[in-house]
């Protein structure tokens, strides 16, 4: 039973750290585009809307 629970957990860990990863690399891609004032609200709400799609796949 602990053992399934340290799986778990690390795998929650794993995803956690693979979304992290794959975020900045987007983030990093949209950042080398060159940004005006509109496209940099547009990015802040597609931030937040990524955040919370992982946010519920996470916590599922």
């Amino acid at each position: 039973m602990i053992n399934f629970f340290n799986k778990k957990v690390i795998s929650i860990i794993n995803k956690r750290i693979f979304f992290l990863f794959f975020i900045t690399i987007l983030l990093y891609y949209f950042k080398k585009k060159k940004q005006t004032g509109k496209n940099i609200i547009k990015k802040i709400s597609w931030k937040t809307r990524i955040r919370n799609f992982i946010l519920k796949i996470l916590y599922k």
